[in-house]
């Protein structure tokens, strides 16, 4: 099978192309006639209606269009940015103010790579421009200039689109936060005399240190009142004597319900647990019951 022929470089004379993002008219279908004759036309009062040769558009991309301008048009810096709706029409809706449509250098250098990626090529039609004149009742006269903005966030998925400005031409802005002045200049030692800047912590830290919890002694606390003291007459599971009593250790002294507390001797009192073994069950003469423990009886059984 015969090698592909390479695809020639771009001639001399090839047309420039540019990416649109957000074009005018706000939603643009470029299947609509009206949609693409008013688009044209905005784009005609920076480069002219004779340098717009075509455009592009693709329905997975629908605020993007790829258009097709003439070589011979010099002023680049007039069309590349962004395109603030506020400053460029006059008859602008206040819901579209703040809208704005930005134009950077495309990836694509020929026409056939923009046809290659499955965008479809629409020509300008001179019937678009009947009526339209420069300067008219829409556009700003003389066009007003276009500032500096970012690459848009593209989709991942497609080949991208848009080259960032020149930045000879649309330097960007300068950070908010500057460089701190030099250790040991005249700024630096104002700086230096001036109140630090308090700065309130936006985590857990913002709301202070945490609350420290102190557990009173076992001396401090006194039993409960027992339930005959209370004048119930229903008999405690504890006894009608007395009542459980319930200590609030310190957390030095702290130790799991019916244990000491830690590096604490055993007191002699009462309430002390006993450690005394449970004696086993017996093996009686019935049937009925047998010892626990005696594993030889249970096996004689079964």
């Amino acid at each position: 099978m015969p090698k592909r022929t390479p695809t020639p470089p771009p001639s001399d004379d090839e047309p420039r192309y540019l990416t649109v993002v957000y074009p005018f008219p706000a939603h643009a279908n470029m299947e609509l006639v009206h949609d693409c004759a008013e688009f044209s036309r905005w784009l005609a009062c920076i480069v002219g209606k004779e340098a717009l040769i075509a455009l592009f558009h693709k329905p997975s991309s629908p605020n993007m269009i790829i258009i097709e301008v003439s070589r011979d048009f010099g002023e680049w810096n007039t069309l590349l940015g962004e395109h603030r709706w506020s400053e460029v029409f006059k008859k602008c809706d206040p819901k579209e103010k703040e809208r704005v449509s930005q134009i950077f250098w495309c990836q694509f250098n020929t026409g056939r790579q923009v046809q290659k990626y499955g965008w479809k090529r629409v020509y300008v039609e001179d019937r678009w421009f009947a009526q339209w004149r420069v300067p008219n009742g829409n556009v700003a006269h003389p066009y007003p200039p276009t500032h500096w903005c970012g690459v848009p966030v593209e989709d991942r998925t497609n080949a991208p689109l848009c080259r960032p400005l020149p930045v000879e031409s649309f330097p960007p802005p300068k950070a908010e936060t500057g460089r701190p002045p030099p250790v040991g200049s005249a700024a630096w030692a104002i700086a230096k005399q001036a109140p630090p800047t308090k700065i309130d912590p936006k985590n857990a830290w913002g709301r202070g240190p945490p609350a420290l919890v102190l557990v009173p002694d076992q001396q401090t606390l006194s039993p409960p009142p027992s339930a005959s003291s209370s004048g119930s007459k229903a008999g405690s599971v504890w006894g009608a004597s007395r009542s459980p009593a319930i200590f609030a250790p310190l957390p030095v002294h702290a130790a799991p319900p019916g244990l000491p507390p830690l590096n604490t001797p055993y007191s002699s009192s009462s309430d002390s647990p006993s450690w005394t073994n449970t004696p086993g069950l017996t093996r009686e003469d019935s049937d009925s019951s047998f010892c626990v423990g005696d594993f030889r009886h249970v096996c004689g059984r079964w």
